[in-house]
C-alpha cells in the first residue's frame, strides 16, 4: 500500500500554543521518507507516507501555553487502517 495517511489535530487559542508531537510518548522526529509532521499552524498534522506495523501506536498532540497545557492521544493501528486520511477533530 502505497497511500499516505494524515493525523490531523486543530488547536485554538491566541496566541496559538506552542505544539508537539510525540509517538508512544517519546518525541516525534521527522524521518522524511516515512513520516513527517507540522506543528506550527492551526492544524497541526502527521503524515505517515510508508505504513508498517512499526507506526502503530499512540500519537499524541500536546499543546503547551503560559498557563497550561492539553494532550490528545490518537491510537492508530496499521492493520485496521483503509484508504483514505484518518482526522482527528
Amino acid at each position: 500500500m502505497n497511500e499516505a495517511y494524515t493525523i490531523v489535530c486543530p488547536v485554538v487559542g491566541f496566541p496559538l500554543p506552542k505544539t508537539q508531537w510525540l509517538f508512544n510518548n517519546m518525541t516525534l522526529k521527522n524521518q522524511y521518507n516515512a513520516i513527517t509532521f507540522h506543528n506550527n499552524s492551526v492544524f497541526p498534522n502527521v503524515t505517515i507516507k510508508k505504513m508498517s506495523s512499526q507506526m502503530s501506536g499512540i500519537y499524541t498532540l500536546v499543546a503547551k501555553k503560559k498557563f497550561g497545557k492539553k494532550r490528545k492521544d490518537i491510537k492508530v493501528n496499521m492493520k485496521n487502517v483503509k484508504q483514505g486520511n484518518i482526522k482527528m477533530i
